[in-house]
């Protein structure tokens, strides 16, 4: 499959809009796909259907709601193995250290997780 392949677990679609300009405006070639999980459920079901192909995946803390609740999933895409990036992705900045302790590798402000995608898998990984 050509291009990296991206899973945003985000309720909010203008916080997914802002990642996906964003990586437009960045890779205006646009060798990338976003699959985007508004609930933990669809963020499950996305990740086991694609996580042989998947480079990175972009984790709310909240999803739904107010109440951090995505630490479980990360922690069970690790479990499975997923060695790819996991960006923890919440405006609250004790949110995104319990989702670092759960498996993420780094965290974004969610408008600054477009050009850390960029320079994690787009300028540092052969693709």
């Amino acid at each position: 499959m050509p291009g990296k392949r991206i899973l945003i677990v985000e309720d909010k679609e203008e916080n997914f809009d802002i990642i996906r300009f964003g990586l437009k405006r960045l890779r205006p070639e646009g060798d990338f796909v976003l699959f985007w999980a508004a609930t933990l459920k669809e963020g499950g079901a996305l990740y086991r259907k694609n996580r042989d192909d998947l480079s990175a995946v972009v984790m709310d803390a909240c999803v739904p709601g107010h109440n951090p609740n995505t630490m479980g999933l990360i922690e069970e895409i690790r479990a499975d193995g997923f060695r790819g990036l996991i960006i923890a992705a919440s405006c609250q900045p004790e949110y995104n250290k319990r989702l670092i302790e759960a498996g993420a590798d780094v965290q974004a402000d969610k408008v600054k997780v477009a050009s850390m995608l960029f320079e994690l898998i787009f300028a540092a990984l052969p693709s």
